[in-house]
């Protein structure tokens, strides 16, 4: 389904006379009274890219880059906003220095979101900033990672002797889940089908989440799960860094690893975390998912000897760049897929709309969760790479 980046025809919102302003005012004191409002240091952030540019002198701001994009903007103007404009912003701020992956999509998100909001308020009736960041690689690419095939990170997962930790890396690499997101996953968000599955959770009491209890071999990755704050009851050590919950397929490999591990999985209560370790809640340790990693890979001698901020090694982020590279055309060693950056981006969450979005502005984002099956997990299942773990 294409996505609409401009002429929405929303009606009924007011016009905005100052849209900088506006929008600013707009994100302090939404106009929806269930809405609550951004927080002091969100509300700066947003200034200082909205109206008053980034604190160094060498960036500029969307409003100082394209001096007359309101004018421009206009329906009834001659000379329109184009992709091309979005494009010049894109790189402008990659040339101004700004080669972090999160500070360069928090600036040109910001800029997405204004926009959109401008078209909404009958502004400008365009968005090439929404284009862009849909269709352009992130700066994650330019790390200098090794280039491995399929059969190569196949053989070296199937030679780590831990079925916990075989089975957390195969997850990774599969869905493009951080590892935040991997340690925090409980077994009511975790939905695999088969007998011995359904056995174990209903032996102790387990009941799944109601947004995969009707989606058999899937995975829920909700938002909830903030770094250092309580969720179900147990104050996490890491942050999903997910926007909108997600949920993710889980193909027939993946679902065998998960389950060697459960066969052997120590029984821990609530809130029955899927990979367990040493914390009093029995929950596994993200750094010792690194830790193993980094030794597994110098034992099986797959990686150089590691150095400090090294950028030519495996590291757990790599899973996730595995992922994005190899599924799209016309990248990495993988022929099965040829996927678009935008598809790659709703399997890794940077589009959101999963269960639970409030989100109602895009139109990939209302497809993603209610057409879920034909959208996602088809694809997926079809195209997805198989590490013959099990040959």
């Amino acid at each position: 389904m294409a996505k609409d980046y401009g002429n929405l025809g929303m009606a009924g919102e007011r016009k905005w006379e100052n849209p900088c302003d506006d929008f600013l005012e707009m994100k302090r004191d939404p106009e929806l009274g269930d809405k609550k409002g951004v927080g002091e240091h969100r509300y700066n952030a947003l200034k200082r890219v909205i109206r008053n540019g980034p604190k160094d002198d060498s960036w500029k701001s969307w409003d100082e880059f394209v001096p007359d994009w309101k004018e421009r903007g206009d329906p009834s103007s001659d000379e329109n906003l184009t992709t091309k404009d979005g494009e010049q912003y894109y790189n402008h701020l990659l040339n101004a220095g700004i080669s972090k992956n999160t500070v360069l999509t928090n600036h040109i998100g910001i800029v997405q979101h204004f926009l959109d909001e401008c078209m909404k308020r009958g502004v400008v009736d365009a968005n090439p900033a929404a284009y862009v960041i849909d269709q352009a690689d992130t700066p994650e690419f330019k790390k200098n990672y090794p280039e491995i095939t399929v059969s190569e990170l196949g053989n070296f997962l199937k030679w780590i002797p831990d079925p916990q930790k075989r089975a957390g890396y195969t997850i990774m690499v599969k869905t493009a889940i951080r590892i935040g997101e991997t340690v925090n996953i409980d077994l009511p968000y975790l939905h695999l089908n088969h007998p011995i599955y359904y056995d174990y959770i209903e032996t102790r009491g387990i009941e799944l989440h109601e947004d995969v209890r009707e989606y058999p071999d899937s995975v829920l990755i909700p938002p909830e799960p903030e770094k250092h704050k309580e969720f179900r009851g147990e104050v996490r050590l890491f942050g999903n860094k997910t926007k909108d919950a997600k949920r993710l397929p889980i193909d027939r490999e993946t679902r065998r690893v998960l389950l060697d591990w459960l066969v052997m999985r120590p029984n821990t209560g609530y809130p029955y975390p899927l990979f367990t370790g040493d914390r009093p809640t029995g929950r596994a340790h993200g750094g010792t998912f690194l830790h193993d990693l980094k030794s597994y890979l110098r034992e099986y001698g797959l990686a150089v000897d590691y150095v400090k901020n090294d950028n030519k090694n495996i590291d757990l982020h790599y899973f996730r760049h595995f992922f994005s590279t190899n599924m799209q055309d016309g990248r990495g060693t993988y022929d099965g897929a040829k996927w678009t950056w935008s598809r790659v981006k709703i399997i890794r969450g940077d589009i959101g709309g999963g269960p639970g979005s409030d989100d109602d502005s895009d139109g990939l984002q209302r497809t993603y969760t209610h057409d879920w099956g034909d959208l996602i997990r088809e694809p997926y299942i079809n195209d997805i790479y198989n590490f013959g773990i099990y040959k």
